[in-house]
């Protein structure tokens, strides 16, 4: 009989224990989901050079025209335009690997 209290007692424990990670689980305060696609963008952009970063945090999050960023970098669109075809190629590979 003493194995049957001891199956018994560890079952209650493992019931109590279970019980109680569920209660403080309900008592968290509820927040708002968070922007799951920037975080994945952050991840994203922190694989990439210094370079290619900057040339698609510029187009993309920034928002900016490739005559504006032709014209900061000394350019010409054309070669905007590529940079940011290789980039994009570069920065796919790696989230492809993973």
């Amino acid at each position: 009989m003493t194995w049957v209290n001891s199956i018994a007692l560890n079952l209650y424990r493992n019931h109590a224990k279970r019980d109680l990670r569920l209660e403080e689980l309900r008592e968290l305060p509820i927040r708002s989901d968070p922007n799951v696609a920037s975080i994945d963008v952050g991840r994203m952009l922190a694989t990439c050079n210094p370079s290619d970063r900057s040339l698609l945090r510029t187009r993309y999050l920034e928002e900016r025209d490739i005559a504006e960023i032709a014209t900061a970098c000394g350019c010409s669109q054309t070669a905007v335009r590529i940079r940011l075809l290789r980039a994009r190629r570069r920065l796919r590979e790696r989230v492809e690997r993973r």
